[in-house]
């Protein structure tokens, strides 16, 4: 009678396969789930952001004409939030087109990141984040 002494190289093979293939699911799961993870804090940090311009605006009945204004006299926020993910990648504030707050108030704005996931549809305002369109917009209202 014979004995068998071990694995034949067929099932090693076959073994071998099964893990390989359960590792680079895990692992695409795992850099989406990062993915939404950055995205969800990108957006929170826009949030955030928003919250602290529409407190300015209803001490001073108008934004800002850049994001420092939140961070000096009375302070509406600590520090500007920085991506964490790609720190030289600020997020985007741009006022109202030709307000000045002296003799033409600011009454709308548009905020502006890029997302890793971008959404369906990309923010209808094109603006430059700061070397490419950001795919992600919110202005006084939501989302745009």
């Amino acid at each position: 009678m014979k004995e068998s002494r071990g694995f034949t190289l067929l099932e090693l093979i076959i073994v071998l396969g099964i893990i390989s293939t359960m590792l680079l699911i895990g692992a695409t799961v795992y850099s989406q789930s990062q993915k939404r993870s950055r995205d969800a804090k990108r957006k929170g940090d826009l949030n955030n952001i928003r919250s602290a311009l529409e407190l300015y605006r209803s001490n001073n009945s108008f934004y800002p004409l850049n994001l420092t204004d939140l961070t000096t006299g009375t302070v509406y926020l600590k520090s500007i939030p920085l991506d964490s993910f790609d720190p030289r990648q600020s997020y985007k504030y741009i006022p109202k087109s030709g307000c000045n707050n002296t003799t033409v108030l600011c009454n709308d704005y548009t905020l502006g990141t890029i997302l890793e996931n971008a959404p369906n549809p990309v923010c209808s305002v094109t603006i430059t984040c700061p070397t490419i369109a950001c795919n992600f917009c919110l202005n006084p209202y939501g989302e745009k």
